[in-house]
């Protein structure tokens, strides 16, 4: 599924993030924190893309990634917590609202 977030096509992205969501949902605890170092650069690289569908997928699949690895988060969540809230805060046109 990793892979598949750099597709050249935006949709496969979004659904390779939708994916990467329901999968962490029910991985257990102690496989998660193994793909922290790959998959947050990437989640986070995709919310520049432009695209509201990837854009949405990829927060949702963050915040799943963050929850199923629980402490192991911790580390990454003060840096996290700061390029979220960049996003948060762009004035995006009134038919993305």
């Amino acid at each position: 599924m990793i892979e598949k977030l750099n597709d050249p096509v935006i949709r496969i992205q979004a659904h390779a993030a939708s994916a990467i969501s329901n999968i962490f949902e029910n991985l257990p605890s102690d496989v998660g924190p193994k793909y922290l170092e790959v998959i947050l650069p990437i989640l986070i690289s995709k919310l520049e893309s432009g695209s509201t569908c990837l854009m949405e997928s990829s927060v949702t699949a963050f915040s799943s990634v963050a929850e199923s690895c629980g402490t192991s988060f911790d580390k990454y969540y003060e840096e996290s917590l700061k390029i979220l809230m960049k996003y948060l805060y762009i004035d995006y046109p009134k038919e993305y609202k």
